[in-house]
């Protein structure tokens, strides 16, 4: 089963940070399109979170307050994702399926 991530983040894209295409992986080149899935997952779901707890919060308050979490939203959204992915969930990011890893590195164009 593949599902478009792209379509479900409409709300949030905003709350994305453009910048910090190149700061996983020692900030040498580009994210990984499993490591982009990573980071718009972690944030999304942070971003609900946090707008339930903190309704009032500027800007500039979410942006120390997701500097602060990112690391474990992160962990979280790749367990989470490995989890979806043990159960033949995969996702589409900008037209290149993605999954959490484990397999066998390949593209294995199997359905």
């Amino acid at each position: 089963m593949s599902h478009d991530a792209s379509a479900d983040a409409t709300d949030t894209t905003a709350d994305t940070d453009e910048h910090e295409s190149g700061e996983e992986g020692g900030g040498k080149g580009r994210r990984s399109p499993d490591q982009k899935l990573v980071r718009v997952v972690a944030r999304t779901l942070w971003s609900l979170e946090f707008k339930e707890r903190s309704p009032g919060a500027t800007s500039e308050q979410r942006k120390e307050a997701w500097n602060a979490a990112k690391k474990d939203a992160s962990s979280r959204a790749r367990k989470f994702l490995r989890k979806l992915e043990a159960k033949d969930i995969t996702f589409t990011l900008g037209g290149a399926q993605v999954g959490s890893g484990g397999g066998s590195g390949g593209g294995d164009d199997s359905d």
